[in-house]
């Protein structure tokens, strides 16, 4: 080998390795200041506790000017192309949103940051970044989850019912079971009050309050062949199409609340989510069987949508020997 070979390959040697401390250079959690550090906490799969904390106390102390300092990097790393930075990110800004009531903290400007991500977001976006997405919109302008039905969609400044985009998310979001969020989306849908039968069915499935199943069970059935009781800002109409969306969890939400509204519509999808849990309550399993025989979850099994022209089930007429 000629000195000139040795000298050229000693030459890329060195800068294969200055390549590599530059590359390594680059991945330290600290290169990039704090947006840096924050955004390599929050690229993994699972995001410790541990990590969690540091990202908060690094957004806490991000304060400069007003704290444009923390809002530049959360508006980073929600532009961010790694869906798990995002997904960090939303979930330090529900926090720190909620933060109501701390001494020097201001949300003003925060919830721009918000509301821009959120209007360009697609809609699979949203329902992916659930249940933060929620938990932002929610203490967007209130600090508080909505007290009447339509206050989530004003809180974006939406009209009073939600586009059918923001429709699919807040079905998708009914399968949330972060104390937060789901009392939340529950009082978006089904109102203020807790008399709605389909609130409690749903909360059966998830065994959210095993107090609420016998209630359930003694209501059936639900509903008439109109399902006029569904009192719901989406309508029934919307609720079928939902049940075969493109996006899972729109779909196993309306399958859902359609199922256990007894409308067998909404069964094929009701049973795909079914096999995404081990096993359903007891009470969960009766409920089912009750509203469709014991059948229902064989994909053969599909019972005969309800005829509009008899009467609902909730008014059925007297038996003829107890009539006068």
């Amino acid at each position: 080998m000629s000195l000139a070979t040795r000298r050229t390959l000693s030459w890329l040697g060195t800068l294969a390795v200055l390549a590599g401390l530059v590359v390594g250079y680059w991945q330290l959690p600290a290169h990039g200041g704090v947006a840096g550090e924050i955004r390599w906490l929050l690229a993994r799969d699972r995001v410790s506790a541990e990590a969690q904390r540091r990202v908060a106390e690094l957004l806490w102390d991000a304060v400069e000017g007003e704290g444009i300092a923390r809002d530049n990097i959360l508006s980073n790393l929600l532009a961010d192309t790694d869906e798990r930075v995002v997904h960090g990110a939303l979930c330090a800004l529900s926090d720190l949103l909620g933060s109501r009531g701390l001494p020097g903290f201001d949300h003003a400007n925060l919830r721009p940051v918000f509301s821009r991500w959120f209007q360009h977001a697609t809609i699979e976006a949203k329902v992916a970044h659930l249940p933060y997405t929620l938990l932002c919109a929610l203490r967007h302008h209130i600090h508080q989850p909505p007290e009447r039905p339509t206050e989530l969609w004003s809180t974006l400044r939406w009209a009073e019912r939600p586009t059918e985009g923001d429709a699919r998310w807040v079905i998708a979001a009914t399968l949330s079971l972060e104390p937060d969020a789901r009392p939340a989306v529950e009082r978006v849908l089904f109102g203020e009050y807790t008399g709605n039968i389909v609130e409690h069915r749903l909360r059966v499935l998830d065994a959210l309050n095993a107090a609420q199943a016998e209630s359930a069970q003694s209501c059936l059935p639900l509903l008439g062949p109109d399902y006029s009781r569904l009192e719901m800002p989406i309508g029934l109409d919307k609720l079928r199409q939902m049940a075969s969306d493109p996006i899972p969890q729109v779909r196993w939400g309306a399958g859902r609340i359609l199922a256990v509204a007894g409308d067998p519509r909404g069964l094929p999808a009701f049973r795909e989510w079914v096999k995404t849990k081990r096993k359903l309550p007891a009470n969960a399993e009766k409920m089912l069987t009750d509203l469709f025989g014991a059948n229902w979850r064989d994909p053969a099994f599909v019972p005969p949508a309800p005829n509009a022209a008899q009467p609902p089930a909730t008014q059925i007429a007297p038996a003829p020997e107890s009539q006068p």
